[in-house]
C-alpha cells in the first residue's frame, strides 16, 4: 500500500509536535491560571465622590467582562489542544508494540535513528520498515482511505 507523500509528511509534522503540543496545554493551563488571579479588585477606585458606597466603577466591570471572554477562549484552545492530544496518543496506543516503541524513542524523544535501532538491538532495515508501517497506519487512522494512492487497494 503506498501512502501519499502529503498524508506521511503531515503525520510526521505532526508527531514532531508532539511535545510542542504539550508544552502549548501546559501554557494555556497557566495562561487561565493567571486570568484568575487578575479578577480586577484592584481597580475599585473610591476617590471619585469621596463617599465610601462599594460601588463597582467602570473600570472593574470591564476588567470582569474580559477575564470572562478570556476564560471562555483559554478553555476552548484547551480543549481544542487536548483532544489533539488525545487522538494522538490513541493512535499512537493503537499501533503495535515495536511501531510504537519506534515512534515513541524516534519522534516523542528525538533519538537518532541509528540509537533507535541500538535500543531496540534492531538492524538499521528493520526500524525503517517499522517505522514506515508506523506512519502507514497512523495515516490510515487520522486521514482514512484517502492517504494511500488509489491503485493500492489493500487495506491495513
Amino acid at each position: 500500500m503506498k501512502l501519499k507523500k502529503e498524508y506521511r509528511e503531515s503525520i510526521i509534522s505532526t508527531l514532531k509536535c508532539y511535545n510542542l503540543l504539550l508544552a502549548h496545554i501546559e501554557e494555556l493551563k497557566k495562561q487561565l491560571g493567571e486570568v484568575f488571579m487578575n479578577d480586577g479588585v484592584t481597580a475599585i477606585d473610591y476617590a471619585g465622590d469621596g463617599i465610601k458606597t462599594g460601588n463597582i466603577n467602570k473600570l472593574v466591570e470591564n476588567t470582569a467582562l474580559k477575564n470572562i471572554d478570556d476564560v471562555e477562549e483559554l478553555k476552548a484552545k484547551l480543549d481544542v489542544a487536548k483532544s489533539k492530544l488525545n487522538r494522538l496518543d490513541s493512535a499512537i496506543g493503537s499501533l503495535d508494540m515495536n511501531e510504537r516503541q519506534v515512534i515513541i524513542l524516534g519522534y516523542l524523544k528525538g533519538y537518532r535513528w541509528q540509537e533507535v535501532a541500538n535500543e531496540m538491538s534492531y538492524t538499521d532495515r528493520m526500524i525503517r520498515n517499522l517505522k514506515k508501517s508506523a506512519i502507514s497506519k497512523l495515516s490510515y487512522v487520522f486521514y482514512g482511505d484517502r492517504a494511500f494512492e488509489a491503485d493500492s487497494a489493500k487495506i491495513i
